[in-house]
């Protein structure tokens, strides 16, 4: 009986990748929510309403502007506004921000 329920709970190696990819797809969509969210909070609703989106791929985060004149301005101050995000996300996970 017990070689029985144990293979009722045996996953393919498939699923288990599957499941594992699932898991990292919403870890990666749950700290992009949490950095659009730092964003907003760190530059305030005027900044906000000028970003167009916050994405996190790879430890780098892209922010897309509507504006070139603050997407300039974001670029000059790089590095302080990555530290600035980086202090307030455990773990710092950023490498790099890039403004587009």
């Amino acid at each position: 009986a017990t070689q029985m329920a144990k293979r009722n709970h045996e996953i393919t190696l498939k699923d288990a990748l599957g499941n594992f990819s699932n898991q990292v797809r919403l870890k990666d969509s749950l700290m992009q929510n949490k950095l659009a969210q730092i964003w907003k909070d760190l530059y305030g609703d005027y900044i906000h309403s000028l970003t167009e989106h916050v994405k996190l791929k790879d430890n780098v985060m892209y922010v897309k502007f509507t504006s070139s004149v603050l997407k300039n301005e974001m670029h000059l101050n790089k590095t302080k506004v990555l530290n600035s995000i980086n202090e307030k996300i455990s773990p710092q996970i950023l490498t790099d921000i890039i403004f587009r």
